[in-house]
């Protein structure tokens, strides 16, 4: 890691941009924040050092090309239920776990979770213990690994439901018998030249009349608008 030793402020400003250099990110883990402390020592121009402005603490977060806010527009279609309807636009965030994995997260009840939104005869509500989580193919921008976040033991409980009583693999099934697949009809990629993603999948879920057979049906495009906060 590498910081200049010398910065210049502009006379009448408040602010300057310091680069930190990481010359080596792959040891750094994407579920990790780490924090760099800087310190200002010296000043010319015998302006002096501000006492309770000379220490910096800068966090940093490991994000992929994947990571940010997304708005998602398609259409949803529940086989169980005809009351079910999409409630498109959606916002979504794309949280980086890994090179090139991200959770898919919905602001529900007033935090951020792996979900899906949708009508219920008008009225808003969502699935529990259904929410995304993937990867992709850093060659093919494909989406190589899709389950239900809800089914993973590994990940963390949210107020959508509790992955520890997930299958795991291979099917990663939540303990309400739902799972997600990709439909292989979709396109199901990444495209770098417009940050959107393609995707149609199925919830499956077999403690319902459609059993082994879809649920519900998604064809969605997520676009790309913005980092996270």
């Amino acid at each position: 890691l590498s910081v200049p030793t010398t910065v210049v402020l502009k006379q009448g400003t408040q602010f300057v941009k310091v680069p930190v250099t990481l010359a080596n990110t792959s040891i750094l883990s994407p579920t990790t924040n780490y924090g760099l402390g800087l310190r200002i020592t010296t000043v010319d121009n015998q302006l002096g050092i501000i006492n309770n402005k000379r220490i910096l603490r800068v966090q940093i977060n490991i994000k992929n090309k994947y990571d940010g806010v997304y708005t998602n527009t398609g259409t949803f279609t529940d086989f169980v239920n005809p009351a079910f309807s999409g409630n498109y636009p959606l916002t979504y965030r794309l949280v980086t776990t890994g090179a090139t994995s991200v959770d898919v997260q919905l602001l529900v009840n007033g935090n951020w979770a792996p979900a899906f939104l949708f009508l219920n005869a008008g009225s808003g509500t969502f699935f529990g213990s259904y929410g995304l989580t993937m990867a992709f193919d850093p060659a093919t921008e494909a989406i190589i690994d899709f389950r239900n976040y809800y089914g993973d033991p590994s990940k963390a409980t949210t107020g959508v439901g509790t992955p520890s009583n997930g299958s795991g693999a291979p099917t990663f099934t939540s303990s309400n018998t739902r799972r997600a697949v990709l439909d292989p009809t979709g396109i199901n990629k990444y495209d770098n030249a417009t940050k959107t993603i393609k995707i149609k999948h199925f919830l499956i879920q077999t403690n319902q009349p459609t059993g082994l057979n879809p649920r519900s049906a998604f064809n969605e495009t997520w676009t790309y608008v913005g980092p996270r906060p």
